[in-house]
C-alpha cells in the first residue's frame, strides 16, 4: 500500500512538472508570435527579424523590405494602423513545433490567421516563408549580381512567362 501511495505521488509530481514546461513553452510561443505580428503590422521589419528564423529573414522579410516597403507611402501604412493583434490559440505539434493562431483587426480589415513557430537552439522563433515563384526565379537569375530584382524586373519576368 505504501508503494502505491508513493507511486501516485511521483506520478502526480511528474505530470505537474510536465504541465509547467508546457505552460512555459506556450507562453513563450504566444509572446514570440504576438511580437512578430505586432512588428509586421506596424511595418517594423527590423524588429520582426528578432522573432524570426533565418529562413524567414532571408526570404519573407527580405522580400518585403526590398520589393514592398519601398513602394508604400506613409498614408497607405496609416490606413492599416493601429492594428490590434491577439494570439487566440497555440497548438503544439511537437516539442519543437507549434502553430500560433492570431486575430488581427485594423481599420480596414479583420481576420484570423496562423504562424508556424519552431524551437531552435532553445529559442522559439516564427517560421513564416512566403513563396512567390516569380520573385524566387528572379533571385536565382540574379544571384551572380548579389542584388534583388526591382519592380520592373518582376513585371518583365511575369510578362515573359505569361507570353510563353
Amino acid at each position: 500500500m505504501r508503494f502505491f501511495k508513493y507511486s501516485i505521488f511521483l506520478l502526480s509530481f511528474a505530470c505537474l512538472l510536465g504541465s509547467c514546461t508546457e505552460d512555459a513553452d506556450q507562453k513563450a510561443i504566444k509572446e514570440v508570435a504576438l511580437n512578430y505580428v505586432d512588428a509586421t503590422s506596424n511595418y517594423d521589419l527590423e524588429l520582426a527579424e528578432q522573432y524570426a528564423t533565418q529562413q524567414t529573414k532571408d526570404i519573407t522579410l527580405s522580400f518585403f523590405k526590398k520589393t514592398v516597403m519601398p513602394h508604400l507611402d506613409s498614408a497607405t501604412m496609416q490606413k492599416n494602423m493601429p492594428a490590434e493583434n491577439e494570439i487566440v490559440r497555440v497548438r503544439m505539434i511537437s516539442d519543437t513545433t507549434a502553430v500560433a493562431y492570431y486575430h488581427k483587426k485594423t481599420p480596414r480589415d479583420e481576420y484570423t490567421d496562423s504562424l508556424n513557430v519552431v524551437k531552435q537552439n532553445g529559442q522559439w522563433l516564427v517560421d513564416f516563408v512566403v513563396v512567390i515563384p516569380s520573385y524566387l526565379n528572379l533571385i536565382n537569375d540574379t544571384t551572380t549580381h548579389n542584388r534583388l530584382p526591382d519592380r520592373e524586373e518582376i513585371k518583365r519576368s511575369r510578362k515573359s512567362k505569361n507570353s510563353r
